[in-house]
Protein backbone atom coordinates (compact mmCIF):
# COMPACT_ATOMS: atom_id res chain seq x y z
CA UNK A 1 0.00 0.00 0.00
CA UNK A 2 2.91 2.15 1.40
CA UNK A 3 4.52 1.61 -2.31
CA UNK A 4 1.89 1.98 -4.15
CA UNK A 5 0.88 5.32 -2.46
CA UNK A 6 5.04 6.36 -3.20
CA UNK A 7 4.45 5.62 -6.66
CA UNK A 8 1.65 7.41 -7.53
CA UNK A 9 2.79 10.78 -5.44
CA UNK A 10 6.32 10.48 -8.06
CA UNK A 11 3.96 10.21 -11.26
CA UNK A 12 1.66 13.01 -9.86
CA UNK A 13 4.81 15.51 -9.24
CA UNK A 14 6.05 14.46 -12.33
CA UNK A 15 2.74 15.24 -13.90
CA UNK A 16 3.05 18.45 -12.48
CA UNK A 17 6.48 19.35 -13.40
CA UNK A 18 5.15 18.35 -17.25
CA UNK A 19 2.33 20.32 -17.11
CA UNK A 20 4.22 23.75 -15.66
CA UNK A 21 7.05 23.13 -18.41
CA UNK A 22 4.17 23.38 -21.14
CA UNK A 23 2.43 26.11 -19.24
CA UNK A 24 5.48 28.23 -19.19
CA UNK A 25 6.57 27.18 -22.93
CA UNK A 26 2.88 28.70 -23.72
CA UNK A 27 3.41 31.61 -22.23
CA UNK A 28 6.96 32.54 -23.73
CA UNK A 29 6.34 30.84 -27.06
CA UNK A 30 5.40 34.74 -28.34
CA UNK A 31 9.41 35.62 -27.98
CA UNK A 32 9.81 32.88 -30.94
CA UNK A 33 7.27 33.87 -33.44
CA UNK A 34 8.57 36.08 -36.47
CA UNK A 35 5.86 37.57 -38.44
CA UNK A 36 8.13 39.67 -40.54
CA UNK A 37 10.75 37.17 -42.22
CA UNK A 38 13.96 36.50 -42.86
CA UNK A 39 16.13 39.43 -42.91
CA UNK A 40 18.36 41.98 -41.42
CA UNK A 41 17.76 44.48 -38.59
CA UNK A 42 19.55 47.47 -36.95
CA UNK A 43 18.78 47.50 -33.42
CA UNK A 44 18.87 50.09 -30.35
CA UNK A 45 18.87 52.77 -32.70
CA UNK A 46 18.45 56.38 -31.00
CA UNK A 47 19.54 59.87 -31.95
CA UNK A 48 22.12 59.79 -28.54
CA UNK A 49 23.73 56.82 -30.16
CA UNK A 50 23.72 57.24 -33.87
CA UNK A 51 23.36 59.82 -37.02
CA UNK A 52 21.12 59.14 -39.65
CA UNK A 53 24.18 59.60 -42.42
CA UNK A 54 25.65 55.79 -40.19
CA UNK A 55 21.74 54.50 -40.80
CA UNK A 56 21.98 55.19 -44.53
CA UNK A 57 25.60 54.13 -44.74
CA UNK A 58 24.13 50.72 -43.22
CA UNK A 59 21.60 50.45 -45.13
CA UNK A 60 23.30 50.83 -48.40
CA UNK A 61 26.10 48.68 -47.38
CA UNK A 62 23.91 45.46 -46.65
CA UNK A 63 21.90 43.88 -48.94
CA UNK A 64 19.22 41.56 -47.54
CA UNK A 65 15.57 41.87 -47.52
CA UNK A 66 13.12 43.02 -44.84
CA UNK A 67 15.42 45.69 -43.73
CA UNK A 68 14.03 47.11 -40.42
CA UNK A 69 15.21 49.69 -38.36
CA UNK A 70 14.16 48.97 -34.54
CA UNK A 71 14.31 52.81 -32.48
CA UNK A 72 14.40 52.76 -29.29
CA UNK A 73 12.30 55.77 -27.50
CA UNK A 74 14.33 56.24 -24.52
CA UNK A 75 18.25 55.57 -24.28
CA UNK A 76 18.73 57.02 -20.00
CA UNK A 77 16.64 59.91 -19.72
CA UNK A 78 16.69 61.30 -23.54
CA UNK A 79 13.69 61.19 -25.78
CA UNK A 80 13.26 61.03 -29.49
CA UNK A 81 10.69 63.44 -29.29
CA UNK A 82 13.81 65.76 -28.43
CA UNK A 83 15.24 65.28 -31.69
CA UNK A 84 12.44 65.81 -34.07
CA UNK A 85 14.85 66.53 -37.36
CA UNK A 86 16.69 63.27 -36.67
CA UNK A 87 13.38 61.35 -36.43
CA UNK A 88 11.60 63.61 -39.55
CA UNK A 89 15.95 62.42 -41.54
CA UNK A 90 15.01 58.55 -40.73
CA UNK A 91 11.46 58.31 -42.12
CA UNK A 92 12.73 60.12 -45.02
CA UNK A 93 15.46 57.16 -44.86
CA UNK A 94 13.13 55.05 -44.72
CA UNK A 95 10.51 56.15 -47.43
CA UNK A 96 13.77 56.36 -49.90
CA UNK A 97 14.66 52.58 -49.66
CA UNK A 98 12.07 50.81 -48.50
CA UNK A 99 12.89 49.89 -44.63
CA UNK A 100 10.73 50.15 -42.11
CA UNK A 101 10.98 51.71 -38.85
CA UNK A 102 10.25 48.98 -36.33
CA UNK A 103 9.33 50.31 -32.53
CA UNK A 104 12.38 48.60 -29.89
CA UNK A 105 11.06 48.63 -26.15
CA UNK A 106 10.47 51.90 -24.43
CA UNK A 107 13.69 52.29 -22.86
CA UNK A 108 17.98 51.61 -22.38
CA UNK A 109 19.28 52.49 -19.13
CA UNK A 110 22.98 52.23 -20.88
CA UNK A 111 23.55 50.89 -24.34
CA UNK A 112 24.71 47.01 -24.31
CA UNK A 113 23.02 46.94 -20.44
CA UNK A 114 22.03 43.32 -19.43
CA UNK A 115 18.27 44.04 -20.48
CA UNK A 116 17.25 44.52 -16.30
CA UNK A 117 14.71 47.33 -17.57
CA UNK A 118 12.81 45.26 -19.67
CA UNK A 119 11.66 42.94 -17.52
CA UNK A 120 7.98 44.02 -17.66
CA UNK A 121 7.74 45.61 -20.62
CA UNK A 122 4.27 45.68 -21.55
CA UNK A 123 4.57 48.46 -18.60
CA UNK A 124 5.71 51.15 -21.03
CA UNK A 125 4.96 49.47 -24.55
CA UNK A 126 1.66 52.20 -24.28
CA UNK A 127 4.02 55.12 -23.83
CA UNK A 128 6.31 53.58 -26.41
CA UNK A 129 3.51 53.51 -29.04
CA UNK A 130 2.64 56.70 -28.10
CA UNK A 131 6.17 58.55 -28.04
CA UNK A 132 6.51 56.95 -31.90
CA UNK A 133 3.29 57.52 -33.39
CA UNK A 134 3.80 61.30 -32.71
CA UNK A 135 7.63 61.32 -33.79
CA UNK A 136 7.10 59.63 -36.99
CA UNK A 137 3.49 60.56 -37.66
CA UNK A 138 2.39 57.00 -38.29
CA UNK A 139 1.77 54.23 -36.40
CA UNK A 140 4.27 51.51 -35.54
CA UNK A 141 3.98 47.87 -37.83
CA UNK A 142 6.49 45.70 -36.08
CA UNK A 143 7.63 45.13 -32.69
CA UNK A 144 10.95 43.33 -31.29
CA UNK A 145 11.03 42.64 -27.53
CA UNK A 146 13.94 44.16 -26.06
CA UNK A 147 16.01 40.55 -25.30
CA UNK A 148 13.09 38.81 -26.67
CA UNK A 149 11.31 38.68 -23.78
CA UNK A 150 8.09 38.33 -24.71
CA UNK A 151 4.97 36.78 -23.07
CA UNK A 152 1.44 36.15 -23.88
CA UNK A 153 0.14 39.09 -22.63
CA UNK A 154 2.82 41.39 -24.32
CA UNK A 155 2.59 39.68 -27.73
CA UNK A 156 -1.88 40.14 -27.24
CA UNK A 157 -1.14 44.25 -26.58
CA UNK A 158 0.81 44.52 -29.76
CA UNK A 159 -1.53 42.63 -31.58
CA UNK A 160 -4.06 44.52 -30.31
CA UNK A 161 -2.83 47.53 -31.98
CA UNK A 162 -2.07 45.66 -35.27
CA UNK A 163 2.07 45.16 -35.21
CA UNK A 164 4.02 42.50 -36.68
CA UNK A 165 5.83 40.87 -33.93
CA UNK A 166 9.90 39.94 -34.80
CA UNK A 167 10.22 36.92 -33.20
CA UNK A 168 13.80 34.85 -32.21
CA UNK A 169 13.70 32.54 -34.89
CA UNK A 170 15.04 32.91 -38.15
CA UNK A 171 15.28 36.85 -37.53
CA UNK A 172 18.52 37.13 -39.85
CA UNK A 173 21.43 39.20 -39.02
CA UNK A 174 21.13 41.87 -35.90
CA UNK A 175 23.42 44.68 -35.99
CA UNK A 176 23.87 47.37 -33.28
CA UNK A 177 25.07 51.21 -32.93
CA UNK A 178 28.53 50.29 -31.55
CA UNK A 179 29.48 47.85 -35.16
CA UNK A 180 27.36 48.65 -37.67
CA UNK A 181 29.74 46.08 -40.14
CA UNK A 182 29.40 42.69 -38.03
CA UNK A 183 26.26 40.78 -36.74
CA UNK A 184 25.42 40.37 -33.01
CA UNK A 185 25.06 36.96 -33.13
CA UNK A 186 28.66 36.72 -34.59
CA UNK A 187 30.06 39.02 -32.01
CA UNK A 188 28.36 37.65 -29.01
CA UNK A 189 26.93 33.96 -29.66
CA UNK A 190 24.52 32.96 -28.06
CA UNK A 191 21.18 29.75 -28.61
CA UNK A 192 20.34 31.85 -31.14
CA UNK A 193 22.29 29.17 -33.09
CA UNK A 194 19.79 26.72 -32.67
CA UNK A 195 17.24 28.34 -34.03
CA UNK A 196 18.63 30.53 -36.95
CA UNK A 197 22.31 28.98 -38.56
CA UNK A 198 22.66 32.19 -40.53
CA UNK A 199 23.65 34.03 -37.45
Amino acid sequence: MISLRSSLNKRNIFLIIVVLVILIFIYLSPSLVNEVGHGCTLDDIHPYLISTVKIEEWVLNHDCDNKVIFVTPFYKYESIENSPEWCSNLKSLSEKYNFEIGLHGYKHEKFGSSCGEFVIPSMDFFKAYKIYKITFQQEPKIWRSPCYRLNIIDYLFIKSKGMKNYGFVNSGETYHPNNLNESWCKIRPSWKYIFNKNC
